[in-house]
Formats: C-alpha cells, sequence, structure tokens
C-alpha cells in the first residue's frame, strides 16, 4: 500500500497567516502608534533629564539666533538625542521615512514640538519618487523658505553610510541657507545591530553636543566646488563626532 503523506496538520494559507496578518495590523494601528511614541517619548525625555550636558563651542540658542533658518546635519547613527536640543521658540522640520516605523518616529518628534517632512533619500534618479525624496527635498525646502529650520541625516542607508548626500549640499544651494553639522551622544549607550550602529542612548550617562559651521554653499557652485562642499561637511561632520565622543568618555584628558 502506497504511503501517503499526513495533511492533517497542513493549514489554508488564510489559516496560516491569520496571526502573522494580526500582528501587522495592531503594530499598524492608531493605539500602536500612540502608545509606541508616547514611551519614546517619555524615554528620551527620561534620558535627556538624568544626562549631564557638555556643549561646544554652545548650545544651538545662539547658532538659530544667528543663523535660522538653518540646515542641522548629523550622521544617522548619532541622530537619536538631537531633537532635544531644539530651542524652544525655534521651529524645525524633521526629514522622516514613509516606513511604518518613520510613522513612530514622526509622532515622537510632534510630542517633543517638531515638525516633519515625510520621505527619504535615493542613491541613483530611479527610485526618487519611489522613495519620496523628490517630495521630501521639496518640503524641506518650503519649510526653509517658510522660516522653518530643517534637520537631516546626512546618510540614509547602508549603501551611503558615513557619506554625505548630495542632496544636503543641493538642499543649501538652492535655499541658500547654511548648513550646520550637529552631533549629540552619551557616554552611557547601547549600540544596535542596524546597517549604522545607531548609538542608543541609556539614563544617567554624560551628553556632549558639538556642532560646526556654518557652510555655505553659493548659487553658482560648479560641480567639483559642489563636491568641494559635500567633503567639507563629511570632514566636519567626523571631526565633531570624534571630539563628542572624547568629551562624553572623558578622552580628551
Amino acid at each position: 500500500m502506497e504511503d501517503r503523506p499526513d495533511t492533517s496538520l497542513i493549514q489554508p494559507r488564510s489559516r496560516r497567516g491569520w496571526a502573522s496578518s494580526l500582528r501587522r495590523r495592531f503594530l499598524c494601528s492608531e493605539f500602536s502608534y500612540g502608545v509606541l511614541s508616547s514611551t519614546v517619548t517619555a524615554y528620551l525625555r527620561t534620558v535627556w533629564a538624568t544626562s549631564r550636558l557638555t556643549a561646544e563651542p554652545s548650545l544651538f540658542e545662539p547658532v538659530f539666533e544667528q543663523h535660522a533658518p538653518l540646515i542641522a546635519v548629523t550622521w544617522h547613527s548619532e541622530a537619536f538625542l538631537l531633537p532635544l536640543l531644539r530651542p524652544r521658540a525655534c521651529p524645525v522640520e524633521v526629514i522622516v521615512s514613509r516606513a511604518s516605523v518613520g510613522e513612530i518616529i514622526s509622532r515622537t518628534l510632534h510630542k517633543l514640538g517638531c515638525g516633519t517632512v515625510r520621505g527619504a533619500g535615493a542613491t541613483d534618479r530611479v527610485h526618487m519618487f519611489e522613495n519620496g525624496a523628490v517630495a521630501a527635498f521639496r518640503g524641506l525646502k518650503a519649510a526653509l523658505d517658510s522660516g522653518h529650520s530643517v534637520a537631516m541625516t546626512a546618510d540614509f542607508d547602508a549603501r551611503t553610510h558615513g557619506t554625505v548626500s548630495p542632496g544636503v549640499i543641493a538642499l543649501a544651494r538652492l535655499s541658500q541657507r547654511p548648513i550646520i553639522p550637529a552631533v549629540v551622544v552619551s557616554s552611557n549607550r547601547f549600540r544596535m545591530s542596524t546597517w549604522d550602529r545607531t548609538a542608543f542612548g541609556l539614563p544617567f550617562g554624560r551628553a556632549a553636543f558639538v556642532h560646526a559651521g556654518p557652510i555655505w554653499v553659493s548659487r553658482r557652485a560648479t560641480e567639483s566646488e559642489l563636491e568641494d562642499k559635500r567633503l567639507e561637511v563629511e570632514r566636519a561632520l567626523n571631526v565633531i563626532t570624534a571630539r563628542a565622543y572624547a568629551i562624553a568618555d572623558r578622552l580628551h584628558r
């Protein structure tokens, strides 16, 4: 007699996927977004309230007073605490991806008093419209034109990790507003296993905020001059990142 496979445990696809589908719906629900963003906001405020801050050469207030609206840029891995340094009276729009996790980040930023522009960077022209890069660029430019400063990460995915996007330079050129490289880090941190090794700040640490600039880009800049400016921003971010960690980890002594 021919053996036949036991199909009693095989479920139809509609039944096999109900648990994962339900889980996705819950995580993407209004309730979940609200709870998660409120939790993250409370955690960030706790980290900030329990951290001892050193700023070099100054806090953000005098920078905004002199240069706003401005373009604040940081590395993707160090963006965790930067929104907490926004001067209360200064409107700032932050670029946030359109992914589901971006919705949580967007709501968190709103709770912290920041506005958001939804979109993402693109490494090639083919995906600029798919990722919302064009819409994001226009939104950032409109924010600057209206007198709002903007904040963005200089790199945006694994392929551009540690490299300043040409879009940062293009935005400064078109808007004629200055780029301010800025980094804030904590001595008490956890490195996440993400593509950029994001530094997740923990409470009761020493926080160090370091900024550079301003870096201006001429409207008439040539292609080679634009590349020089991109490298200038990249060098500035690397220098201030190293300096911030030296201060936070007391390596400057």
